[in-house]
């Protein structure tokens, strides 16, 4: 789940008259790749998270949380998740941006980010929403624990809908792929000693290495090119394979990166 950053002392901006009465700017403006490329490299660089209020064409928390549920609604269309699972005991969202050195200033307001988390007893769901596009990069779902007695399975994902999966998500925030938009989909393993809340564990690996550490579950990394090559669409699962297809997931991450 993420954490709320500390909280950085400071003159809120201005944000009179920044949206329309339902917290939409008036006026969102379309970006291209290259300058979504742009943000993304500054969103993954090495820094800071520094709070702020919205400003001019930046959505309010309302909208941003709206959004998020509108994230909950899409996850649902791509993976097998029980309804009442997804009754939140816990929302919460935040603005900042990522400060790279102590000395600099806010950048154009389409570098800003909501944080916007939902939270029960059986799922920890993390989105990062574009303050300007308002549109989510990323989305993350994590199951927290078996629901009901025995080992009844939180979440399902079909690996036969990734590409379509993925190329619903590309459409959603209106990137086009590279070449013939075939997506590349690579398998892994995971140690039981590991933390699969470490990115840096879902690498591309197509050959299962054993060795004396117990391995428990499965990786899954599909992977689609965008502005030529200079950043991806990924999606990533944790989990174990069933039968027929079906993934049954413990992990399930889908953003956009300029790092891939």
């Amino acid at each position: 789940m993420i954490s709320m950053p500390e909280a950085i002392a400071e003159t809120p901006l201005d944000n009179s008259e920044s949206e329309a009465d339902d917290g939409v700017p008036t006026d969102c403006p379309v970006l291209t790749e290259h300058e979504m490329v742009s943000v993304l490299q500054h969103w993954e660089a090495d820094g800071k998270e520094r709070l702020h209020e919205p400003v001019l064409g930046q959505i309010n928390m309302e909208r941003a949380i709206e959004t998020g549920r509108e994230g909950l609604s899409f996850l649902g269309d791509h993976l097998t998740i029980p309804e009442e699972m997804l009754d939140f005991s816990s929302t919460n969202a935040y603005l900042c941006q990522n400060q790279t050195n102590p000395n600099e200033q806010f950048l154009a307001p389409v570098y800003s980010y909501w944080a916007v988390s939902f939270a029960n007893e059986y799922l920890n769901v993390n989105m990062t929403v574009n303050a300007v596009m308002g549109q989510i990069w990323k989305a993350e779902i994590l199951a927290r624990q078996v629901m009901g007695e025995g080992s009844q399975v939180l979440l399902r994902m079909d690996q036969a809908n990734v590409s379509k999966t993925m190329a619903a998500f590309m459409s959603s925030v209106g990137i086009n792929p590279d070449g013939t938009g075939e997506v590349f989909v690579s398998y892994g393993i995971v140690s039981a000693s590991m933390d699969i809340l470490n990115d840096s564990l879902l690498i591309y690996s197509d050959v299962k290495v054993v060795s004396k550490a117990a391995f428990d579950s499965e990786f899954m990394v599909a992977s689609q090119s965008f502005s030529g090559g200079k950043a991806s669409a990924v999606i990533n699962a944790v989990g174990n394979y069933a039968d027929e297809g079906l993934w049954e997931i413990s992990k399930f991450k889908m953003y956009l990166s300029a790092s891939e």
